[in-house]
């Protein structure tokens, strides 16, 4: 990620001491000593417990500190605060960015030892399709899906991609299949969130479907589905 401040404006509307420590962690990030403009942004928040500008500084910090979590939920505070920062939504974009690729390499790795690996294959698809690989992933979904017809997490990231490509039919078609598998286990006390987050998402994404098709009372009976 390349980190830039000088060439944003970033620092408005801050009082003096706040801006001091502010300074000071810029200087220190600079000058690559992390732990001290760690200390100097913690300080900031401190004395402004709801400054934007703080926030992206440390969530700077975190990162050349290789605390990626922690950078992107001072991104994510900065952006709740101001949702239009444009140099924050850069930041968060590159982030993402780089470690979706990050992940294709991992994963490409994983099926070099394993080329079978369902997990991996579904994933990576997930991932070539966020990056507008489209070719590349529905190759890997759809050879997930030759490995098992029936792993309802590909179904779902394939339905969505068929979805935004106005392949609707198709996209139908694995969502029906998702939410047969998942009917099954509906009233089971001991599904997962996970399973339940699939299964709302598969009815939801059914309602788009019929919405854009102009099929308004199927609209409504999915969107009453996905609900209960």
């Amino acid at each position: 990620m390349a980190f830039s401040i000088e060439n944003y404006d970033i620092f408005n509307y801050v009082n003096n001491e706040q801006e001091d420590e502010i300074n000071l962690g810029i200087s220190y990030l600079k000058l690559e000593k992390y732990e001290n403009a760690l200390s100097d942004t913690h300080r900031s928040l401190e004395i402004e417990p709801t400054g934007p500008n703080s926030f992206i500084l440390r969530g700077e910090t975190y990162f050349m500190l290789e605390k990626f979590s922690e950078a992107l939920i001072d991104f994510n505070k900065a952006l709740e605060i101001n949702p239009n920062n444009t140099y924050v939504l850069i930041l968060s974009g590159e982030f993402y960015f780089k470690f979706q690729l990050y992940a294709l390499l991992y994963y490409g790795k994983v099926l070099e030892i394993d080329p079978f690996n369902l997990i991996a294959l579904s994933f990576r698809g997930k991932v070539h399709y966020l990056l507008g690989q489209y070719y590349k992933a529905f190759l890997d979904l759809n050879k997930a899906l030759d490995i098992n017809p029936l792993d309802m997490a590909t179904l779902l990231y394939r339905g969505e991609a068929y979805f935004n490509h106005g392949h609707y039919d198709k996209a139908f078609s694995d969502l029906v299949k998702v939410l047969e598998q998942y009917d099954k286990d509906l009233y089971n006390l001991g599904m997962s969130i996970e399973i339940k987050s699939n299964y709302t998402n598969a009815l939801i994404l059914q309602s788009k479907i019929c919405f854009n098709l102009e099929k308004y009372r199927d609209t409504i009976q999915f969107l009453k589905d996905s609900l209960t």
